[in-house]
């Protein structure tokens, strides 16, 4: 059950290897995000960012990208701090609400699998340098997490839960206004 998500990946994989010749999970534009990230910048630009790098033509970004954190983490973990401050900054409304409802919801095993997703969502896009638009997908899910969690902390059964699914779904309303 854990290896069906990865099955979605199979076509792109193996379009890529047919295009390439090598096996590559993203595309162009994530190795643009993954090398900015690695010297440490906060969002994404317009520009030859592997002239900006120093990578030469033909060299792998990725793995130029993984070496340069391993050899100066320093300029990653600045540009990381900076990352995540800037989406606290502009987001601590909705982050604040889901935290809450996700510790108070730890317990909840259906509420774990979400907020996991939810942090693993942060990771990916946090980890790399980014722009605001990236986090837009997340809202809905941290408002129907958010509503969801608190609706099963509330408890109830039957017609109770039937409308708890109905107020979750209302829940990723205000990320629509958000956007």
């Amino acid at each position: 059950s854990l290896a069906l998500p990865f099955l979605f990946l199979l076509p792109w994989t193996l379009c890529n290897w047919r295009l390439h010749r090598s096996f590559q999970l993203f595309d162009g534009r994530a190795q643009w995000n993954m090398v900015t990230g690695a010297i440490g910048l906060v969002s994404t630009f317009e520009g030859d960012y592997m002239a900006l790098a120093g990578i030469k033509p033909g060299e792998n970004a990725t793995l130029w990208a993984a070496k340069k954190i391993i050899t100066a983490p320093g300029a990653y973990l600045s540009g990381l701090a900076g990352r995540t401050r800037l989406f606290f900054k502009a987001h601590a409304a909705a982050f604040s609400i889901w935290l809450l409802a996700a510790l108070l919801s730890l317990r909840l095993p259906g509420a774990r699998r979400v907020n996991s997703l939810i942090l693993y969502f942060l990771a990916v896009h946090l980890a790399f340098s980014t722009e605001d638009r990236y986090f837009m997908a997340l809202f809905p899910l941290m408002f129907a997490a958010s509503a969801a969690s608190l609706l099963a902390i509330a408890g109830g059964t039957g017609e109770a839960r039937r409308d708890g699914t109905l107020a979750a779904a209302a829940g990723a309303l205000p990320s629509a206004a958000a956007a």
